[in-house]
């Protein structure tokens, strides 16, 4: 499993080449209710949210459980995060946060996005709901 997480998190950095964003942005930012993870066998996830002109993820907070990465980048934020222990992940493992707008309408592109399973096989037609 270790061997996995750090193969996982070699690919997503060389994905999410730049920043992971900045971390000293205001405090007076609007939460979103976490989202909800469709199978309780998850491991792993690497999505790619379509953010609008009114509706756009600042930044994502990520729990102590996994690690992850994110990167906004024109109208679309990609995050990867994985689990650090071989256990599903939480329905917090992951936290888009929003100064304005609702996680209601974002869209998760579920063409390019994928979860994996603890062997790090693919999950066919599964992904995070938002």
């Amino acid at each position: 499993m270790h061997l996995f997480r750090l193969m996982f998190c070699f690919v997503v950095m060389g994905v999410l080449i730049g920043s992971c964003g900045n971390t000293t942005e205001k405090e007076d930012k609007k939460s979103v209710a976490p989202p909800t993870p469709v199978e309780s066998s998850l491991r792993s996830c690497e999505l790619l949210v379509k953010n609008t002109e009114t509706d756009r993820i600042d930044r994502v907070e990520f729990a102590e459980s996994v690690d992850g990465f994110y990167k906004n980048r024109g109208d679309y934020t990609a995050i990867a995060f994985v689990a650090k222990s071989d256990s599903p992940l939480a329905s917090d493992a992951m936290r888009p946060v929003m100064l304005s707008g609702a996680v209601t309408s974002l869209v998760v592109d579920t063409d390019a996005s994928r979860c994996f399973d603890s062997a790090g096989a693919e999950m066919p037609n599964v992904s995070w709901a938002l």
